[in-house]
C-alpha cells in the first residue's frame, strides 16, 4: 500500500479470556506428560504434524496427545491417526468454553503448529495467549513470529514448521519438572505483559496519542 512504510504501527497482542487469567490449571498427573492442541483444525494449523510426531512416540508410554477442536481437516487427521495406529491420540471435537478449564488441567504442555507458508510465519495464533495465561508451556512446530515469540519470552520449545520428526524428538526430551517451571514463567510473562489490563491501558494510551 502506498505510504505504508511511513505509518507508525503499534502491536497490541490479544489477551485471553478471564477464565484463563484467573483459574488454577495446575497439572497434577505424575504418570504421563499430556500434550494438548486446542483450536481450529484447518489446513493452516498443520495438525497432521502432531499426528505424525505422535506416531513416532506411540510406543513411549510417557506421552499422550489430546486434540481439542473442530475444522475442515478434522476427519483427515483422524484418518491419518488411524492409518498410523496412534493409540496415544484422543480426539474430543468441539467443546464449549465452559469445559476448557477441565481440559487445560489435563495438559502438561500445549501444542501450536502451523504450516510452512509465508503468511503463517507472520502470525501468532491467539491460542498462545490462552496457553500462557493458564500457565502452560508451549511446544511449537512453527517458524517466523510465533517461533520468535516462544523463544524470546522463554515460554517453551520450538522446532521448524511441519517437521514432525524433530517435533517428536523435542517432545521426547521433555521432563515434568522442566515443564512446570516453564509454565510458571509463562504465566508470569502473561500477567506482566499481555493481560487484559495491560491491553486496555495500551489501547487508551494509543488513542490519547492520536488526539493530541
Amino acid at each position: 500500500m502506498p505510504g505504508c512504510d511511513e505509518l507508525n504501527i503499534d502491536y497490541l497482542p490479544q489477551y485471553a479470556e478471564s477464565m484463563f487469567e484467573d483459574g488454577d490449571f495446575t497439572n497434577t498427573n505424575h504418570e504421563t506428560i499430556d500434550l494438548m492442541f486446542a483450536g481450529n483444525i484447518g489446513k493452516a494449523q498443520s495438525v497432521d504434524t502432531i499426528i505424525r510426531a505422535a506416531a513416532l512416540l506411540k510406543d513411549d508410554p510417557r506421552f499422550k496427545f489430546h486434540i481439542l477442536g473442530d475444522g475442515s481437516e478434522l476427519e483427515n487427521v483422524k484418518n491419518l491417526a488411524n492409518e498410523l495406529g496412534t493409540k496415544n491420540v484422543t480426539f474430543y471435537g468441539s467443546r464449549p468454553l465452559s469445559e476448557m478449564p477441565d481440559f487445560y488441567k489435563k495438559a502438561g504442555a500445549m501444542l501450536v503448529t502451523l504450516e510452512n507458508k509465508s503468511y503463517a510465519n507472520m502470525t501468532i495464533p491467539g491460542k498462545v495467549q490462552s496457553y500462557i495465561a493458564a500457565g502452560k508451556p508451549v511446544v511449537g512446530a512453527v517458524d517466523g513470529n510465533c517461533a520468535n515469540f516462544i523463544v524470546d519470552k522463554g515460554i517453551g520449545h520450538i522446532c521448524p514448521s511441519e517437521d514432525y520428526k524433530v517435533l517428536a524428538e523435542t517432545i521426547r526430551s521433555l521432563t515434568r519438572d522442566e515443564l512446570l517451571n516453564i509454565g510458571k514463567h509463562a504465566r508470569q510473562i502473561y500477567q506482566e505483559k499481555f493481560n487484559k489490563s495491560h491491553f486496555i491501558d495500551a489501547l487508551i494510551s494509543n488513542f490519547e496519542e492520536l488526539i493530541k
